[in-house]
């Protein structure tokens, strides 16, 4: 079993002023205190989430949608964000389904899930917005992949 130590890209490590010992460690992303731990804690002694949201580390670095899934990539970026936090509305559900019923040729649906700036988008942006340092999302050829900020250099066209 891999023993991952707390991640310093994600989590900002104060010390406590009323403490003698122990570090807090609060996520980068909500500013939520997630524990008290020692300093080099695994990772499997704290837990890798706040009680806000589910966390994106450097270990999840890499292809998050298989390009082979097509079109329902489309969707399902929009699906793994909402796993992550990102907050989508009755109307946004509907369309999600609308668009997955009727194999993404619904044009009302589409527009809303898959359009310039539709759900698609604000979904992508809302992963990178919670990536961690270093690192952002980044989709080719149908794939999104989570990739540090040197190899995601390479995909820019």
């Amino acid at each position: 079993m891999t023993d991952y130590r707390l991640d310093l890209d994600h989590f900002q490590f104060r010390n406590p002023e009323d403490a003698e010992s122990g570090i807090q460690v609060y996520c980068n992303g909500c500013e939520n205190t997630v524990t008290t731990a020692e300093d080099g804690d695994s990772l499997d002694t704290i837990v890798r989430m706040c009680d806000k949201h589910v966390c994106i580390y450097a270990t999840d670095a890499g292809t998050w949608l298989a390009g082979h899934m097509g079109w329902h990539n489309t969707y399902r970026v929009v699906e793994r964000a909402a796993e992550y936090g990102m907050e989508l509305s009755d109307d946004d559900r509907k369309a999600i389904d609308q668009y997955r019923a009727s194999n993404g040729l619904d044009m009302d649906a589409w527009e809303t899930v898959g359009g310039q700036g539709g759900l698609s988008d604000q979904a992508t942006e809302y992963l990178n917005q919670h990536a961690p340092d270093g690192h952002r999302f980044v989709w080719d050829a149908g794939e999104l992949m989570l990739l540090t900020e040197e190899d995601a250099d390479q995909f820019e066209h």
